[in-house]
């Protein structure tokens, strides 16, 4: 039990440490790119500190990053970029030792390439964490809030009556692309219904108690509000019509 929890917390420092070879790396790169003709010793002083500091750091980062993946998963969904993030990383480690304890004539294209490769798998480490295109997001035309058609139906609800609208408002963060907290809500998961590290997601027959009703009904500049302020959200129809779901049972 305690070298699991050791684990996990040695894994969670990758959110730590992973800043700086992004920092510092592509820092020292830009640093021996001007000094390419200029030759200034205390620059080139400067340019192997940073280099020495960021390989430190990217060794750290990756062996943290791969505890952290194989102790917390994002799920299947997530594999293959998780894949491609871990050998990224790893790729970017080896070169930033190579710019260090490399043959002089190589340190330069190295510390370049682990640079380069250290700002691709920090970018890819955003999309796993964010979502796909979380980076031009902001320059993106907001998608109109269109209400769902209404659930006027007076019989008990069952899942597929609300499943549109946890697809529509909850699907960006906790679909199958991607699910924060690792939770999915497109589609009916048992495991909503157990205590988790925020509260019980649904809570039958109680809505009121239930964190998804109650994150719902949180004022929109609340952190803690879903869906996210900038994100379409619910219509008061929708959210009576999840809030009947639940206390009539929250049948599959």
């Amino acid at each position: 039990m305690h070298n699991d929890a050791l684990l996990v917390f040695l894994g969670r420092m990758h959110l730590v440490v992973l800043h700086f070879p992004v920092a510092f790396l592509p820092l020292a790169a830009g640093l021996a790119l001007l000094d390419a003709r200029a030759s200034d010793p205390s620059r080139a002083r400067g340019v192997s500190l940073l280099a020495r500091v960021g390989a430190a750091c990217a060794v750290l980062a990756t062996l943290t990053g791969w505890l952290h993946a194989d102790a917390e998963p994002p799920g299947r969904t997530l594999a293959q970029a998780l894949e491609l993030h871990r050998w990224l990383g790893l790729a970017c480690c080896l070169l930033s030792l190579l710019a260090v304890f490399g043959r002089a004539r190589v340190r330069s294209v190295a510390l370049i390439g682990s640079a380069l490769l250290a700002l691709g798998a920090g970018h890819m480490g955003g999309e796993l964490v964010h979502g796909e295109g979380f980076l031009s997001e902001p320059f993106r035309a907001p998608r109109a809030s269109a209400p769902l058609a209404p659930v006027r139906s007076e019989r008990v609800l069952a899942f597929a009556d609300v499943q549109p609208i946890l697809v529509a408002r909850c699907g960006a963060c906790h679909g199958p692309q991607k699910h924060k907290g690792d939770l999915r809500l497109d589609v009916f998961d048992a495991r909503w219904f157990e205590p988790g590290e925020f509260g019980t997601s649904v809570l039958a027959p109680r809505a009121a108690e239930s964190e998804l009703v109650r994150r719902m009904r949180l004022p929109l500049d609340d952190e803690d509000h879903m869906p996210p302020a900038k994100k379409p959200q619910h219509t008061p129809d929708e959210l009576a019509a999840l809030e009947r779901w639940i206390d009539s049972g929250a049948r599959p």
